[in-house]
């Protein structure tokens, strides 16, 4: 193989990770998710950016925004923090600032929201099934439906529990 084909094969090898580590550490959503944003009630995110020092690889209010965008469709800090570029600790340091109280309370309001959509979406691929492409030679030649009872029954365990802990007094330490 000759240097300058070798040269071009390493260049069209990279060029793929180069795209992903861009998206990744960008703020702005995938179309599809950009779409299920849109579903959400924005306006009850809404929150004032904590006020950090400026820096191009910290927590700018752009990042700050897509975050709670991020954990609004996803549940997951960590997940969120991820998509944005940042790590779980940094969002964890950041929410314990002085001054983030309006971030707090975006966080929170868009967890609750990321995990009854989590869950909606895992009711309903447990009810519904999901359908599993078969490859045979790097080609897709079908494709079956999967119906996941163990994430059902992982479901319910998890409402039931829910419920118990709603019905059970909460016990506050007498001072």
């Amino acid at each position: 193989m000759s240097a300058t084909s070798r040269k071009q094969t390493i260049i069209a090898f990279l060029q793929p990770f180069a795209f992903i580590i861009s998206w990744r550490m960008s703020t702005k959503l995938p179309p599809r998710l950009a779409d299920l944003l849109d579903s959400l009630p924005l306006a009850e995110l809404a929150f004032t950016p904590v006020p950090v020092k400026a820096r191009h690889d910290g927590w700018t209010p752009e990042r700050q925004q897509g975050f709670i965008h991020r954990l609004a469709l996803s549940g997951c800090p960590a997940a969120a923090a991820r998509g944005v570029g940042m790590s779980r600790e940094s969002a964890y340091r950041l929410r314990a600032r002085p001054g983030a109280e309006s971030f707090a309370a975006a966080w929170q309001k868009a967890q609750e929201l990321g995990e009854d959509d989590q869950g909606d979406r895992a009711l309903e691929r447990a009810l519904f099934g999901y359908v599993k492409p078969v490859f045979y030679r790097g080609r897709q030649v079908g494709q079956y439906l999967v119906h996941d009872n163990r994430l059902l029954s992982r479901l319910l365990a998890r409402q039931l529990h829910r419920e118990a802990a709603a019905r059970q007094p909460r016990k506050f330490p007498s001072s």
